[in-house]
């Protein structure tokens, strides 16, 4: 598949995040193929979607692969580079497990060029953020310590590193870690000259079980660097015999390095056994594969070998050696410096980039913070409109209800006149009246007894005495009370509107109901509810009737007023001031409104509740 197909089949899919995880399986899919061209294009694309995305995850994926592709071009700085990329969104994701796993490659890459320092600053990084359990990469760490400390000659060191290495592979019964571990063992004892040692160590490694099928490339170096040791020793007896078995197994794997190293044993072979032709051959053989896999590292063995062994050529081979070695240590000094300067670039470039974003971000901030401004400040403007027309309607409410009460309280004055003047009416009837009438009655008692004249005087005077003293008694009767001052109210107010409009206006109320049971704030809004009403059948109904009925339920008082209009919208947005002030006082009450209309008329309902003589 090239790239046409690719973009032809990712533009058939719409959704980014599809396309983004199709490109990342073509990008591994084609790293573990070997395709490069490939590989780089959908490498590419993926870093490209999944930044465009902020999908930082699969950004830090897509830097790891091309690390990975640049480690096995052994082009170290490179693979340093996306590494680092890598390490630093992994961080910013806060993956440790992967973050650590990315400073081990660094590590090893600088291990490569022997940075060993740098090596082992990066690889106790990688320990202080691996998590605990992640004992595999914790065992690479162990490891690279190892080698670094190998390298720097610091064997001991090296050989602590290497068991804590191998305590981590018998923790986890990797099979392939042990028999890694135990021949890194093998080789640090070979670097200190304890050859014994070495050999003990190689032959551990070798017995591992299944180890051939586990890795036969593991199986050839243990197998090579046993037989070279046994010949180190002394022992040449089955020599020649292993190192072509374990040839034979790394030239089947390709293993280009496995098989320089197995030439340059034999070579040392055949030179001891005092064949230099073979010997001289087996070198050149190692020193052209060395050339074709451009390895100066095996160049170099190959031709210190060459130096040793061919007399005649020693000073070119020597010179060559020289060159090469000295090219070799400018170029891994080269890329030690290019590892610092992509650390400190890389980090120069991201807080650049950072700031940037920190600026853009201020700005945007600055922005909304100032348009919030703006729009809250219209908005407190507006609100403060509003609060001031509400502020102006409650003081109109509070001077009515204070009318009103100042209404309940002529009303009662008034009441309480008149029930004093019929206290004082009943009196005079009782005490002066009919005492002067009585007074008659007996004077008259006294005259001729048998003058029938005289007998309907009396009896007349008898029935005057009875009739006063029922007025009398009736006008000292308590005939008003509270209720009949709130009566009063709404008798009155309907008097006022069927005098200035065309509407016959009517008022029933349920006489058993007793409204001293209900406080007087309870009055104020329904007086108010009805007033409302009314002014609203007024000015919109067009009605001819309007009734106005109060009764009770149990523990509640109905009042409902009812009109024969033309109606209007109840699902209309904008349903005015007195709507609203109708639905407040009913909800202050603790009550409920019900409201129908239509073209045939209009009814309020409200259910207040209140307490009756029970649950008094």
């Amino acid at each position: 598949m090239d790239s046409a197909e690719i973009d032809s089949i990712l533009n058939n899919i719409k959704q980014d995040s599809l396309q983004l995880q199709l490109l990342q399986k073509l990008s591994l899919n084609y790293l573990l193929e070997d395709d490069s061209s490939k590989f780089r294009f959908s490498n590419y694309r993926a870093k490209l979607i999944s930044r465009q995305l902020d999908f930082r995850k699969i950004e830090a994926d897509s830097y790891w692969d091309l690390g990975y592709f640049f480690t096995k071009k052994n082009i170290l700085d490179s693979a340093y580079l996306n590494y680092y990329k890598a390490y630093k969104l992994y961080r910013l994701e806060e993956e440790n497990a992967y973050a650590g796993r990315m400073l081990l490659n660094m590590a090893i890459s600088q291990e490569k060029v022997k940075d060993y320092l740098g090596s082992e600053i990066t690889t106790v990084e990688s320990l202080k953020i691996l998590p605990p359990d992640d004992r595999k990469q914790i065992y690479r760490a162990y490891n690279n310590l190892a080698v670094v400390a190998n390298g720097l000659e610091n064997y001991d060191q090296a050989l602590e590193y290497h068991e804590k290495a191998l305590e981590i592979a018998y923790s986890i019964k990797g099979k392939k870690l042990i028999a890694q571990t135990l021949n890194n063992y093998g080789f640090v004892y070979q670097a200190m000259d304890s050859l014994e040692n070495a050999l003990t160590q190689y032959e551990k490694a070798i017995k591992v079980e299944n180890l051939k099928e586990i890795d036969v490339q593991l199986f050839a170096i243990i197998l090579d660097n046993i037989s070279y040791t046994k010949f180190q020793l002394g022992n040449h007896g089955d020599f020649f015999e292993t190192s072509e078995y374990s040839l034979r197994l790394r030239d089947s794997l390709n293993h280009e390095t496995g098989i320089i190293t197995s030439k340059l044993h034999q070579a040392s072979f055949f030179s001891k056994s005092r064949d230099t032709v073979k010997a001289l051959q087996i070198l050149q053989e190692a020193k052209y594969l060395a050339d074709s896999i451009n390895s100066a590292k095996y160049k170099l063995k190959s031709l210190k070998k060459l130096a040793e062994i061919d007399r005649v050529n020693s000073a070119n081979y020597l010179k060559d050696f020289i060159q090469i070695n000295d090219s070799l240590l400018k170029e891994e000094r080269a890329i030690r410096n290019k590892f610092a300067r992509i650390r400190f670039e890389t980090d120069q470039y991201r807080e650049k980039t950072q700031l940037l974003s920190q600026q853009k971000f201020w700005i945007s901030i600055t922005a909304v913070i100032t348009t919030c401004g703006l729009v809250l400040l219209y908005y407190y403007r507006e609100q403060y409109n509003k609060f001031r027309e509400l502020r102006m309607q409650k003081e109109q409410q509070e001077s009515n209800e204070k009318i009103y009460n100042l209404l309940l309280n002529q009303q009662t004055k008034l009441e309480e006149g008149r029930q004093e003047e019929r206290k004082r009416i009943s009196g005079d009837l009782h005490d002066g009246i009919l005492g002067r009438l009585f007074g008659t009655r007996m004077g008259l008692g006294f005259l001729n007894p048998d003058s029938k004249k005289l007998d309907n005087y009396l009896l007349e005077l008898q029935n005057i005495e009875k009739e006063i003293r029922n007025i009398s008694h009736n006008l000292s009767t308590d005939i008003s009370d509270s209720s009949e001052s709130f009566h009063n109210l709404i008798d009155q107010l309907i008097r006022e509107k069927n005098e200035i409009s065309n509407i016959s206006f009517t008022y029933h109320f349920e006489e058993s109901f007793d409204f001293d049971q209900i406080s007087n704030d309870i009055k104020i809004n329904l007086y108010r509810l009805v007033q409302e009403c009314l002014q609203n059948a007024i000015k919109h109904s067009n009605a001819l009737r309007v009734s106005i009925k109060f009764h009770s339920d149990q523990n509640f008082l109905y009042l409902s007023i009812k009109d024969d209009g033309q109606g209007f919208d109840v699902n209309k947005k904008n349903k005015g001031i007195g709507l609203s002030s109708m639905k407040f006082r009913i909800n202050k009450l603790g009550g409920d409104m019900n409201l129908k209309s239509s073209k045939l008329g209009t009814t309020f309902i409200f259910k207040i509740p209140v307490l009756n003589d029970e649950t008094i």
